[in-house]
């Protein structure tokens, strides 16, 4: 994953957004 600058565009925003939005679902009830 060194030769694909497409996908490093969404790794570490996507693993902050993530770990941010399972957070929010954790205290709130949605389960999706």
């Amino acid at each position: 994953m060194k030769e694909s600058n497409e996908s490093t565009n969404l790794t570490y925003t996507d693993a902050v957004i993530l770990g941010i939005v399972e957070g929010i679902t954790e205290y709130l009830p949605i389960s999706s």
